[in-house]
């Protein structure tokens, strides 16, 4: 699949997965005493972000759940030689993530949509910055207000659907406020 350069490169599609496994991904989803808080107390410069940090549980790869320890396994596999890491994350309605380009020491994110049903508007948005502003210096570790952004699309958030995307100073991305739960595994590969 060929990746589509605006805003910066991504890729969008469906079908990771088989049906017989994503269909038991669905019907595996940990109980929320297996998952565990996000750390709210991050420190974002902006305190929205922060409190929606709140509103995330994940599971890890270090989980005592030998079905996910599989599911991670088998996302890893794709990369064995490189530096990987694997999370299950539960965003509970209210969660946002404010356009932000992740910390430079990632190369890649895709991100693994877990759902029965399409549902608008809650799968990865992509970002580019308003022609009106100037922004002298990226910091790869702060989360920026989207009053400064042009909401440029938002990845379909479709059963067995995933978007990829290569970090740079320019791969300004989030969640827009989520009205429902959302599960999505998030497997990144680093420089």
């Amino acid at each position: 699949m060929d990746w589509l350069l605006e805003p910066f490169p991504h890729r969008i599609g469906t079908g990771f997965f088989s049906e017989d496994q994503y269909q038991a991904m669905l019907n595996n989803l940990p109980s929320e005493e297996e998952m565990k808080p996000e750390d709210p107390s991050w420190n974002h410069p902006d305190k929205a972000v922060a409190r929606s940090a709140c509103l995330r549980t994940s599971l890890r790869e270090d989980t005592k759940n030998i079905f996910w320890k599989e599911i991670f396994a088998f996302i890893k596999a794709q990369y064995p030689e490189e530096k990987t890491n694997v999370i299950l994350l539960h965003s509970l309605p209210g969660f946002d993530l404010w356009p932000h380009t992740d910390f430079d020491n990632k190369k890649e994110t895709t991100v693994y949509y877990l759902t029965d049903k399409e549902i608008p508007d809650i799968g990865t948005a992509l970002f580019s910055l308003k022609k009106e502003f100037r922004m002298p210096k990226v910091d790869s570790k702060a989360h920026y207000n989207p009053k400064y952004f042009d909401l440029v699309k938002t990845a379909p958030f479709v059963p067995n659907g995933w978007m990829t995307f290569q970090r740079s100073d320019i791969s300004f991305h989030g969640v827009l406020p989520c009205p429902v739960d959302r599960w999505a595994i998030y497997f990144t590969r680093y420089l």
